[in-house]
């Protein structure tokens, strides 16, 4: 086996029937995803999350090129993808978890924009959000960087979507979406009901044997924060998700998938217990010299692995 190549990490969000409105949430049928397992255990070993813990911090290498996957934001389809996937197909995966809306029942940013961007259509939204937000906003310089990270979409969708999630100060966007809630008469309790995992099925997949992993209280990018704001971050996301699995967590994914080497050291420095850190730095990993910088290959790519 080559070295370059013995763990793919695969990365799945929404697992659902793609039924909304207007195109803004990019879902996996859960049919789709019952092909792509079985085909990825066809060609591949599926460790467990043991195994993959031990590869990494142990050097416990694979016999053979291995995928393992994970799946982030605590989605209520993700138990649906368990009982309806993973449990038929005898598969261990990784949740990462924001507790903001379970604590708190409120939305994450992240989720509210798709939401919103899914039922309204996209000049209205566009419209809406320009008329609650100041001029100066609206004349930025990220179109680079908005094409490289939304690399699926129009490039004016991608600016849009960029000045939401990076750009805007998270108090302004956040009192923006709320606005267009309320406008939308959306009730956001009963959202986060229908929308997220609940503490029991959380409990249920950790003691199942899934990996139960920290994303963040409230999903906010890191890249927006400070390095005291990030620790803070993770510090009340994995204290919750202990109080919920009765097990600390020692793996973390990073909103977005950024983490900056700088706060990294702050992060090993204050939170000594996490472990593993999964990154959207594409493709295989071979040897892996940091574990807290795993590569992690988006399930939207799934034909670029596997034909």
């Amino acid at each position: 086996m080559k070295k370059n190549k013995q763990l793919l990490v695969l990365n799945y969000h929404y697992i659902r029937e793609a039924n909304f409105p207007y195109p803004a949430i990019y879902p996996i049928g859960m049919d789709d995803l019952y092909r792509q397992v079985k085909r990825i255990k066809a060609q591949y070993s599926m460790p467990n999350p043991n195994q993959v813990k031990n590869y990494i911090l142990n050097q416990k290498h694979f016999d053979e090129p291995s995928v393992f996957l994970t799946f982030d934001d605590g989605l209520k389809d993700h138990i649906c993808a368990i009982r309806e996937v993973l449990d038929l197909l005898n598969v261990k995966a990784a949740f990462f978890i924001c507790t903001e809306p379970l604590i708190k029942k409120r939305a994450l940013n992240v989720h509210k924009i798709h939401y919103l961007r899914s039922i309204i259509s996209p000049d209205k939204f566009r419209e809406m959000v320009y008329s609650r937000i100041p001029n100066s906003f609206k004349e930025l310089e990220i179109r680079e960087n908005a094409v490289r990270i939304y690399k699926y979409d129009e490039a004016e969708v991608a600016i849009f979507k960029y000045m939401l999630n990076f750009a805007l100060p998270q108090p302004l966007l956040s009192n923006t979406l709320d606005s267009i809630f309320e406008e939308e008469c959306i009730n956001e309790a009963n959202f986060c009901k229908k929308w997220y995992l609940d503490e029991f099925e959380i409990k249920l997949m950790a003691d199942e044997g899934h990996e139960i992993g920290i994303h963040g209280y409230t999903h906010k990018p890191f890249s927006t924060l400070s390095a005291q704001e990030i620790i803070t971050e993770i510090k009340t996301n994995a204290n919750q998700l202990e109080m919920i699995t009765k097990r600390e967590p020692s793996w973390i994914s990073y909103p977005n998938g950024v983490i900056d080497k700088n706060v990294l050291g702050r992060i090993k420095e204050n939170l000594k217990d996490l472990k593993l850190g999964f990154t959207t730095e594409t493709g295989w990993n071979g040897p892996i010299t940091e574990p807290l910088m795993i590569k992690r290959a988006n399930a939207n790519d799934f034909s670029d692995y596997f034909g």
